[in-house]
């Protein structure tokens, strides 16, 4: 299918932009998940001609990757005060890319890098809507943060504004979208790694995991605190976490607390690890938890519902269109540490009811978030865009 809607006898060109992990190196964020975990399924859709063009702090020049399935660009993105130019040298190094492989489809992951501030899209565009920084700045009280939110918070009122087709990946996310934009949204569920369909449950007694990284709104603190009145029932309860500190002051308060309750015996911090090391992270706990602030959607409840694992976490946001309360996991209201600490007991205390949450999460993770599932619904939205477009 061409510009025009007129279906021809070629592949799509699909270009994805957004950052897709370097080679060989852990994933460190949710979007780099996705951006992954998406490629994986596109390259198993035959009609699609896959292309990645990924911006990149980490990257001081032009590389191209040629892989099985797809072709990956990493392109150099400003390291300093990229938001105060509203990220215009980062679109100028995408376009360049993108003119060189003239796509039938742009899109984009991290609304916040395309479409252009200064014109519209060159192509015909989708964009997933990731995180939300109008909610995510609530929660951001660094040094420097309100310096940085302004810029941001305008580049994504002008960007809401120019959107014309979105992907959320929640009906929350879609709802709030919806108020800000006129564009054409439709829902399509993050994919999940097949490498987490495989995992084999090889349970530690007593093991929680938590994924993430270590922000005041992925709220960290409320976990440890159910985690010390839980310590008070079951010694042996221990909390591994995966994940790097991204706020200084609030890795402090997390220190703190840990020494002030006597937690360095029941709490492992063990930073950014590689997919293997995380897969069998996920093989040995009993369960899976966070209590985010707010959550678009929740990466760390997909990755357990797919490894067969039940999940604890709070009532709120895009969370519940992910975790069923009282089928793949359980939910608590926000703030709550004793009935968070009430719910990681009950699990921890039942083999029968974890693995039922398991199973019956698991069952979803296969129906919802298989990468091949994922990108054929991906690819039927690319059509219907051309064909209207």
């Amino acid at each position: 299918m061409n510009h025009n809607g007129h279906i021809t006898d070629r592949r799509l060109k699909v270009a994805l932009v957004g950052e897709h992990p370097p080679l060989s190196t852990p994933i460190e964020t949710g979007v780099e998940a996705v951006v992954a975990y998406l490629t994986q399924g596109l390259i198993s859709v035959p009609e699609v001609d896959l292309t990645v063009v990924s911006p990149r702090e980490d990257v001081s020049h032009f590389v191209r990757h040629q892989l099985p399935g797809c072709t990956i660009y990493f392109v150099p993105r400003v390291r300093r005060f990229g938001n105060l130019s509203m990220g215009l040298a980062d679109k100028l190094r995408v376009i360049q890319v993108l003119k060189g492989i003239s796509p039938d489809i742009v899109h984009v992951h991290s609304h916040p890098q395309y479409p252009f501030v200064c014109s519209r899209p060159l192509w015909p565009t989708v964009t997933t809507v990731h995180g939300l920084v109008f909610k995510e700045t609530q929660y951001e009280h660094e040094r420097m943060d309100s310096i940085r939110r302004c810029p941001r918070l305008l580049l994504e009122s002008i960007i809401f504004r120019r959107l014309r087709h979105v992907i959320a990946f929640s009906s929350y996310v879609s709802a709030i979208v919806r108020e800000r934009t006129r564009a054409n949204i439709r829902i399509v569920e993050n994919p999940v790694s097949t490498e987490f369909f495989r995992v084999q449950g090889q349970e530690v007694l007593g093991r929680i995991l938590f994924v993430g990284t270590i922000s005041r709104r992925k709220n960290l603190l409320d976990l440890l605190q159910g985690v010390a009145v839980l310590r008070r029932q079951i010694a042996n309860t221990e909390l591994r976490v995966v994940g790097a500190f991204t706020e200084s002051s609030y890795a402090e308060e997390i220190r703190a607390f840990v020494a002030e309750h006597h937690l360095e015996n029941g709490v492992t911090f063990l930073g950014h690890i590689s997919e293997q090391e995380l897969l069998r992270e996920y093989a040995a706990c009993q369960i899976v938890a966070s209590v985010s602030h707010e959550e678009s959607a929740g990466m760390i409840f997909q990755q357990a519902m797919a490894a067969g694992k039940p999940v604890v976490s709070t009532r709120t946001s895009g969370i519940p269109d992910i975790v069923s309360d009282g089928h793949s996991g359980l939910l608590v209201d926000p703030g709550n540490s004793q009935a968070l600490a009430e719910a990681l007991r009950l699990l921890l205390r039942s083999s029968e009811l974890r693995y039922q949450m398991g199973a019956w999460g698991k069952k979803e993770a296969e129906r919802r978030f298989r990468p091949e599932v994922v990108a054929r619904q991906t690819y039927d939205i690319y059509l219907s865009l051309l064909s209207s477009n």
